[in-house]
């Protein structure tokens, strides 16, 4: 047997077939590929599965594929071959697409985040790993046309190619007949459907697509390239015809995609290598399948180990039961040795075959590994390793020679023909299933600005705004230190840097608002901020709220211009006044939201300029002196020409002057001394027609509802006084906008909770009310200010607005805040709004919102209870459970990074993976809310800048974090005495100056000598 292999392997080499001899592709149709026997090829990629497969999930899913794919393996004419690959050295290829797209978004952003995208280019490359897997169907046209179907099929190819020229070895536009196109097509859907209805993701590719992957399989070295097949349709320079074939069509038409994939030919350098390209190759074939089928993952996890590039193609063809007729009677007749074993595995499946409906399959198996040419030393190490561990899977046999070398390593290459050099096997179906390379953990985006890894390194690409889910909800749960913030800002980050920033009117920072408790996003927007120029820092802005008169808020402001509020800003009131106005019981007084209600309509009417008994506020000189320079500057004609010059003048005139002349946020300013205050509500509610509607209502018989209101309310405003006068804060031209309530936003007590409460729904309104305009809103202001109106909430409504919340446990006990939430996660698909919530536990957000929320981004829970909570919930699967329960530990100590579960919604199927989140230490240090680090490194900005300030942390301490640190030196103080306070503050101050200074811990921050 070796002196025949060697003998076939010299006649090889000698006759020197050329690469374009293996690739028996030659012309496109609208979906699929196409040889010259006419024999069709659709490739479809293969996303993963969408859930976390255990071992016997993957026998399960194998016997449900097994019961929809058991009719195509009884007709020989379909073939599937199923490729995956797995590429260490292209990360850094895939890596730097991924970088250079959001690289190119922040520049058209004018943000300077090169410091980030260089780290990622660096670091991402050696903890990641590419991956990809195929399915390319094929379809026979001699096997699956009957004898009436081939001549309807000839008979049409005949009648197109009348008095058409010779096309040499052009693409032939003629070649897909009806007949087959129709088969073919047929058995695609039918895998598509059959693999949707188990769980793995697919996506049938186009022509164009499905010729760069078989390409790219040959030539490692032309992935991320950018090369484009030229297809039938195309614009293209007819060619220049050869002499002697004037009359051939070959000019005309695009060359074959045989001779446009192999670009550089192959040569055999020895028995068991050849160069491709760039590139050395050896092939393994596998002579005998695993005695136990075993699931495809732990070939992956044992080779992921290895770090050397393989790829493995595993050919499927029905008809096993017949391939076998003759192997089966020379087994019989040598029944000993290696043969018995043969024999005995044919007799087996036959039994099997008979006693059950299990069907025979012929399985052909081939794996490659490869290394630049001129490492031949390097290409042997991992022949050896891949032989290894491929033996080790299932103990399987394998070889490394084949008759012709090249033909062998094309045996593994994509696509490119339905045959292989390895032997075919026959075994049922359900055990060749279990051996295919879908159980990988899927993914619904093929790319994105965010990459995470799953746990063995595969690279996975996350898109915030993709086309994938129509809505986005997203809650993101964990105990403290588990990696949930960074996880959010990571993810906030990446909106910034996405589809998210274009727009009708170019490139702009995505409007975001988010009410934050503490400083979890103020590292993201302080990145933000250093990467915007100097003259755009306002676009990105951190809040710490308070309840001073700095921050005065003023709830009854309307849109410029409008004399009462939209019915969005309506409902706020109504429900910001009912729990503002509410005791502290809860209990709801009857007719208080009907009063409630009414007092807001008689109070802007009897603020605004229409109507009897009217009190509008009258315009004060002096009142604000910058509107007073602006109404002298612009030189303003405050009483309309066709009023009485005599009159008062009203604040509201000077609003509608500056209207008029088109100076909006002059009129803005304005408007804030003629809109209603809250003690104006007194005077609303003391009006006869709404007494006479409420004075009968006596809720605690001393009192009426209308007399309890004033007392609530008077209450209210004493101990809201912020609350009772115009607008104060102002966030200017700020896209980007955090609301830290830390300091307003109390717990542990009724009275406590109900001000955290109303701060959430205040914020909630100040930052995000104008996320939810719409165009047709415009209809409801004045016929002044309209257009304006419109063009403002046009391009509000286009804009992708994303609406995030912190600390959510805070209001747990508070359901206005919680209806809010839920409305606007019903209404924000419609609006284009975006919502994200985070909480440290699950449960906090409520039943609603866990079931109907797309995305779910788990960092760990607090017990058991809670894991089992939500895995009811969302109805995981046992093995995303156990993940749950036992492996969401927080982020490593060495900086590998945080891992979590995600739960998507997306592609019209629920997606649950483990994933880690592996931000690199800049990243970390610039999204970190550890208390201990973030006040050094606030210190070492305030010294330094943001930019150093990150450089020389991340070098001192790569992995993120200096708290192991920073409490090894606290702790010695303790020791010799020192207050817990004062430690601690030494200690920062201690560290920020070696930081600063080059000394100690910063020593290495020094030029070498």
């Amino acid at each position: 047997m070796g002196m025949l292999t060697r003998i076939l392997a010299d006649v090889a080499l000698m006759a020197r077939q050329p690469l374009g001899s293996f690739v028996d592709i030659r012309s496109p149709s609208s979906d699929a590929l196409y040889n010259n026997r006419g024999d069709a090829m659709t490739l479809v990629r293969i996303l993963g599965v969408r859930r976390t497969l255990s071992e016997a999930d993957v026998v399960q899913t194998a016997e449900g594929l097994r019961e929809d794919l058991s009719g195509l393996a009884e007709q020989p004419g379909y073939v599937q071959q199923w490729w995956f690959g797995s590429d260490p050295t292209v990360a850094g290829t895939e890596v730097k697409r991924t970088v250079d797209a959001t690289r190119s978004t922040a520049r058209q952003l004018g943000l300077d985040l090169d410091m980030i995208f260089d780290e990622q280019e660096r670091r991402l490359p050696r903890i990641m790993r590419w991956e990809a897997c195929y399915l390319a169907l094929w379809t026979r046209r001699s096997a699956v046309l009957n004898s009436e179907e081939e001549k309807i099929a000839t008979a049409q190819e005949g009648a197109e190619r009348e008095s058409v020229p010779p096309l040499g070895d052009a693409q032939d536009p003629f070649i897909a007949v009806d007949v087959v196109a129709d088969k073919h097509r047929a058995y695609v859907e039918r895998v598509l459907s059959c693999l949707h209805l188990h769980g793995i993701g697919a996506l049938k590719m186009d022509p164009r697509d499905m010729v760069g992957a078989i390409r790219e399989s040959i030539y490692p070295g032309s992935i991320g390239t950018g090369w484009r097949a030229r297809l039938l349709g195309d614009r293209m320079h007819p060619r220049v015809p050869e002499v002697g074939q004037e009359g051939s069509a070959e000019s005309l038409l695009p060359p074959s995609l045989r001779d446009q994939i192999c670009s550089e030919d192959a040569n055999e350098l020895e028995l068991r290598t050849v160069q491709v390209g760039q590139h050395i190759w050896a092939n393994v074939d596998m002579t005998l399948v695993p005695e136990r089928s075993r699931p495809f993952a732990e070939l992956v996890r044992t080779m992921s180990g290895s770090g050397i590039p393989w790829r493995v193609s595993l050919l499927i063809e029905g008809g096993g039961e017949t391939m076998f007729a003759v192997k089966r009677v020379a087994a019989t007749l040598l029944g000993f040795g290696k043969n018995r074993r043969i024999w005995k595995a044919i007799a087996a499946n036959e039994e099997l075959a008979a006693n059950t409906n299990e069907r025979l399959v012929k399985l052909r198996v081939s794996f490659a590994t490869w290394a630049l040419a001129g490492r031949e030393s390097a290409l042997a190490s991992q022949r050896a390793l891949l032989l290894q561990y491929v033996q080790s899977w299932g103990n399987a046999q394998v070889a490394t020679v084949a008759g012709d070398p090249l033909a062998g390593v094309m045996s593994s290459a994509l696509a490119v023909a339905p045959r292989s050099t390895a032997p075919a096997t026959q075994l049922p179906l359900k055990e060749a299933l279990k051996m295919l390379p879908y159980g990988r953990p899927g993914s619904p985006y093929t790319h994105g600005p965010v990459l995470f890894k799953t746990p063995d390194g595969r690279m996975w690409p996350y898109d915030p705004v993709g086309p994938q889910r129509w809505k986005v909800t997203n809650l993101f749960s964990g105990p403290s230190r588990r990696g949930k913030s960074v996880l959010a800002n990571t993810i906030l980050r990446g909106t910034i840097l996405s589809s998210a920033a274009e727009g009708a009117d170019g490139p702009k920072i995505p409007l975001i608002a988010k009410v934050d408790i503490g400083k979890s996003a103020k590292g993201l927007v302080v990145m933000i901020q250093e990467a915007l120029p100097a003259d755009r820092k306002g676009e990105a802005i951190y809040v710490r709220f308070d309840l001073t008169t700095q921050y005065a808020v003023n709830i009854f402001q309307t849109q410029t211009g409008c004399r009462a509020p939209l019915e969005l800003e309506r409902a706020f009131l109504t429900s910001f006044l009912s729990l503002g106005l509410a005791p502290l019981s809860r209990e709801r007084f009857e007719g208080m939201d009907m009063l409630i209600m009414a007092a807001l309509t008689e109070l802007y009417r009897m603020l605004g300029t229409e109507g009897p008994n009217l009190r509008t506020k009258r315009y004060e000189p002096g009142l604000d002196p910058a509107i007073d320079v602006e109404i002298a500057e612009a030189e303003l004609e405050i009483i309309p020409p066709n009023s009485d010059p005599s009159r008062e003048v009203y604040w509201w005139d000077v609003v509608d002057a500056f209207c008029r002349r088109g100076m909006y946020a002059e009129a803005d300013k304005a408007q804030r001394y003629a809109e209603p205050i809250l003690e104006d509500l007194i005077d609303a509610v003391r009006n006869p027609s709404i007494r006479q509607r409420f004075d009968r209502v006596v809720p605690h018989q001393k009192e009426t509802l209308c007399e309890l209101f004033e007392r609530y309310l008077l209450a209210f405003i004493k101990k809201y006084p912020t609350l009772n006068g115009p607008t104060k804060v102002d966030f200017g031209p700020a896209r980007i906008i955090v609301l830290d309530l830390e300091a307003v936003a109390p717990s542990g007590s009724p009275e406590n909770n109900r001000q955290t409460g109303l701060m959430f729904m205040l914020a909630r309104h100040l930052i995000g009310r104008n996320f939810f305009l719409h165009p047709e809103y415009a209809d409801q202001v004045p016929s002044m200010v309209r257009p304006y109106h419109r063009r403002r909430f046009t391009e509000v409504y286009e804009a992708v607005k994303i609406l995030e919340y912190d600390e959510w446990q805070r209001t747990k006990d508070q359901p206005e805040v919680q209806e809010a939430a839920e409305r606007d996660d019903r209404e924000g698909a419609k609006h284009g709004v975006m919502l994200g919530l985070s909480s440290q536990r699950m449960t906090d957000f409520g039943d609603h919102l866990v079931k109907v929320a797309t995305g779910l981004f788990i960092c760990g829970v607090g017990n058991m209870e809670e894991a089992d909570e939500i895995i009811k919930a969302r109805k995981l699967s046992e093995a995303t459970g156990q993940i749950i329960r036992h492996r969401l530990t927080g982020p490593r100590r060495d900086g590998g990074g945080a891992p979590f579960v995600v739960v998507l919604n997306a592609s019209d199927a629920q997606w649950e993976q483990v994933l880690v989140n592996v931000p690199g230490p800049i990243d970390l240090w610039a999204l970190s809310t550890t208390p201990e680090d973030c006040a050094l490194r606030d210190r070492l900005y305030e010294r330094l800048g943001a930019s150093e300030a990150l450089q020389r942390l991340s070098a001192v301490f790569p992995t993120g974090s200096a708290v192991l640190e920073i409490n090894r030196r606290k702790e010695g103080r303790l020791r010799r005495g020192e207050d817990d306070d004062v430690a601690a503050a030494s200690v920062i101050e201690e560290m920020m100056g070696e930081l600063y200074n080059g000394t100690g811990l910063g020593v290495i921050l020094r030029p070498a000598a």
